[in-house]
């Protein structure tokens, strides 16, 4: 398990600055959208805006979600005997 654990946080850390990279650059992409002023202005901001927080959150989900879920289905996987 000790080794796992390990591993899993390596791929964590690998995985962090692409994932990253790309949420930012999606990210700086859609802030001239979201806080532009113009015609259309008003109906494109409300579609960046969502989009914004979601690559946010998605960066992060990316990395913590599935370095956690790999370590938890192990748990499972070890204490109940059953392989999934």
């Amino acid at each position: 398990m000790d080794t796992l654990y390990h591993a899993v946080l390596h791929g964590a850390g690998m995985r962090v600055r692409p994932v990253m990279m790309t949420a930012a650059a999606i990210i700086i992409g859609l802030l001239p959208i979201l806080y532009g002023t113009g015609t259309g202005s008003e109906v494109m901001s409300r579609i960046a805006a969502p989009m914004v927080g979601g690559y946010g959150e998605r960066g992060r989900a990316d990395v913590i979600g599935a370095a956690s879920g790999v370590i938890f289905m192990e748990k499972i996987v070890i204490e109940t005997d059953v392989l999934i």
